[in-house]
C-alpha cells in the first residue's frame, strides 16, 4: 500500500503528489470524519433553532392578522391552530433528531471519554431541575403517538399606556389541555400534576422558550467540551493542505485535493476529499448556535 495527497479532478491526470505515511493517512481521514460528524450535530441544532423561530414568527403573524382583520370565525381559528401544530411538531421532531445525534456522537470510540458522561449529566440536570424540559420531552411523545399538542389558540388584547399615549398589545397564546394529555397516558402523571398547579390550561409558549434555552445550554456545554478536539481536527486538515501547497504553490486554490490509498497495482482503493470550506461551515453554525441559550430573555410581542 502507498499513500499520497494529490488532486482528483476532471481532465488530464495530475502527476503532482505528496507521499505520506499510512499513519498520517489514517489521521487525516479520522479528522475529516470527525469534522463531518460535528457539522451534522451543529446543523441539527441549528435546524431545531430555526424551527423554533418559525413557530414564534408564525404566532406573531397570526396575532398581527387578528389585530388588523379581527378574524373571529371558527374556521379561521381552527386553521391557524392546525398550522401552529405543524410548526410545533416540526420543532419537537427536530429536537429529538438533535438529541439522538448528539448522544451517538458522544459515544464515538475516540470521543467517548471526553463527552459521554458530561453530556449525559447536562441532559439529566436539565430534565430533573426544570418542569419545562420534562413537559416538552413528554409532549413530543404525545404529539408523535397520539395527537396535536395545541388545543386552543387565543390572542390576548389589552390597552397599555405607552409614552403617555395608548396602544393595544396583542399577544398570541397557545395552550395544551392537561385532561386530554392525561387520557392519552403518554406523559408522566407526575408532570401533569405539576402542570395543574397553574391550571387546567397550560401556556405552552412560556415552556417552549425555557426548553429552547435549556437545549442551548446543553449545546454550549458540548461546544466547550469539544473545543480542543476541534482545534486538533482543524490543524490536521489545514496542515495537510498547507504541506501540499508548500510543495506545489501553483496549485492554489487546492480544489479537488484528496488523500489517497493505493494498492500494489497503483489503483486507488480509498480516498477522502479535504478542503477548508468544511471548517468554515462548522464555524458558521457554531457562531449561529452559541446565542440560542439566551432566547428565554428575549421578549417579542
Amino acid at each position: 500500500m502507498s499513500y499520497a495527497i494529490r488532486k482528483l479532478v476532471l481532465g488530464p491526470a495530475y502527476k503532482k503528489h505528496l507521499e505520506i505515511s499510512a499513519k498520517r493517512f489514517e489521521s487525516i481521514v479520522a479528522a475529516k470524519d470527525s469534522l463531518v460528524e460535528v457539522i451534522e450535530v451543529e446543523e441539527l441544532f441549528h435546524t431545531l433553532a430555526e424551527n423554533f423561530v418559525e413557530l414564534e414568527l408564525d404566532a406573531l403573524n397570526s396575532s398581527f392578522r387578528y389585530a388588523i382583520f379581527h378574524n373571529l370565525d371558527y374556521i379561521t381559528f381552527s386553521l391557524s391552530r392546525s398550522h401552529m401544530n405543524r410548526r410545533l411538531s416540526n420543532f419537537l421532531s427536530s429536537v429529538r433528531a438533535y438529541l439522538d445525534r448528539l448522544e451517538r456522537f458522544s459515544k464515538r470510540k475516540e470521543d467517548k471519554q471526553l463527552l459521554v458522561d458530561p453530556i449525559k449529566s447536562a441532559r439529566s440536570q436539565a430534565y430533573d431541575n426544570n418542569l419545562s424540559y420534562r413537559f416538552l420531552e413528554g409532549l413530543r411523545n404525545h404529539t408523535q403517538h397520539y395527537g396535536h399538542g395545541i388545543r386552543s389558540l387565543t390572542f390576548s388584547s389589552r390597552w397599555v399606556d405607552r409614552e403617555a399615549g395608548e396602544a393595544i398589545r396583542n399577544v398570541p397564546l397557545f395552550h395544551v389541555d392537561t385532561d386530554e394529555i392525561e387520557r392519552a397516558k403518554l406523559v408522566k402523571k407526575s408532570i401533569i400534576e405539576e402542570l395543574r398547579l397553574v391550571g387546567k390550561k397550560v401556556n405552552l409558549k412560556v415552556h417552549i422558550k425555557r426548553y429552547v434555552s435549556l437545549l442551548g445550554e446543553i449545546h454550549s456545554e458540548f461546544q466547550k467540551l469539544f473545543r480542543k478536539r476541534k482545534e486538533e481536527i482543524d490543524s490536521e486538515i489545514n496542515s495537510a493542505i498547507q504541506e501540499y501547497l508548500s510543495l506545489f504553490p501553483d496549485e492554489d486554490p487546492p480544489y479537488g485535493l484528496h488523500v489517497l490509498e493505493h494498492n500494489s497495482r497503483g489503483e486507488v482503493v480509498k480516498k477522502e476529499v479535504i478542503f477548508t470550506k468544511l471548517i468554515e461551515l462548522r464555524k458558521h453554525f457554531e457562531d449561529k448556535n452559541k446565542y440560542v441559550k439566551a432566547v428565554e430573555k428575549i421578549c417579542l410581542q
